[in-house]
This record gives C-alpha cells, structure tokens and sequence, in this order.
C-alpha cells in the first residue's frame, strides 16, 4: 500500500519557504531533481508566522525538513533512496545537525491514469511549452505494482508529490512523529 505524505493540518503553524544558501534565496525547486545535494552547503530556510516546528515539516514544494530524530527514522527505512543534508532555520537558534533537508533520490513511473483524476497542460494554455503534461491532479492514484520496492519517493511527472511505501508509514505512526499525515493513494 502507498500514501501520499502531507502536512497534518491539526498542527498549524509554520510553512517552511523561500530557502537560501550562503545568504541567497535560491529556487528551491532545484531539490525535486532526484540527485544528491552538496552537504557543504550552508543551507537555509524562511520560515512564516509563529514557525513552531514539527517532527516531519514542508516547505514550498512538497520538501521535507525532519528534526534529527524523524531524520534518522526515515533514514533507517529509506536507506539509501534519500539524503540527509543539514539545514538551519533562519532567525531560530539551532544546533548544527537539529534539522535535515529530506533530499529523495528517486522519481518512479508510477501514475495510474486510468484511475487518477487530472488535467494536462495543452497548446493553446499560457504555457504550451508543457503540452501533454499533468497540470492539476485532483485525484491521484499510485500503481503499486509499478512502485514496487520504492519506499519513499515522487512519482513521475507529478514530482510535487510524496509517496511513502506503508513500511514508512507504519514507522512514522509508531514512533508518533507530529507534523504529517498519510493518504492512502493505491489500492495494493
């Protein structure tokens, strides 16, 4: 079975947005490329109104930022289909190593289009240069048979997504991780 990993909406709060390096807001767009990030990095991120931070957080895009705990938890699970890169949050005090970027290293085709709901873009949109491609999923479902033995990752094509395997699931459930919530999102 795969979900589609959120924001719990019960712990309201923060968002996680724009990020930096060195000083400079950066297009964090760059971290759905499924490729390792450089660690040397001095890696930021804004954070808006009261920013209370959570075990599991998201930033603009769909990215993940874990408190070091839920970092090594999905490490442990995910080995080495994710990337630990350190980040700060710009104007909290924390220690070197209290937060992570949670970088996924794999994208899998894995969108079932008979039975997810979605848009595509077409020629006579504003954006023709993304003809055929999926611009609004209203329903997304997951192929499990194509994900098979992905446990965390951002399915082809609707790479804003993340989609954790019920093994992540069950570890973040058990060991009470604040901040996100699961939606079933194949049927296997």
């Amino acid at each position: 079975m795969y979900y589609r990993l959120g924001f719990a909406q019960k712990f309201a709060g923060s968002f996680l947005s724009p990020f930096y390096v060195d000083g400079n807001e950066i297009d964090e767009r760059r971290f759905l490329t499924p490729a390792k990030v450089d660690v040397g990095l001095r890696l930021a991120v804004g954070c808006t109104s009261e920013c209370r931070i959570h075990d599991v957080n998201f930033a603009a895009s769909d990215l993940l930022v874990c408190k070091r705990r839920a970092a090594e938890i999905l490490s442990a699970v995910c080995g080495e289909s994710i990337q630990l890169v350190p980040v700060k949050i710009r104007g909290i005090q924390t220690n070197d190593g209290d937060l992570f970027l949670i970088q996924l290293l794999e994208v899998v085709d894995c969108i079932d289009t008979e039975l997810s709901q979605y848009t595509r873009w077409t020629t006579s949109d504003h954006r023709s240069d993304l003809a055929g491609k999926f611009r609004m999923m209203m329903k997304l479902t997951i192929d499990g048979s194509r994900a098979c033995g992905h446990l965390l990752f951002r399915p082809a094509g609707w790479e804003i997504a993340i989609i954790a395997h019920e093994k992540v699931v069950v570890e973040i459930q058990e060991n009470m991780l604040s901040g996100v919530r699961a939606e079933p999102v194949s049927l296997e």
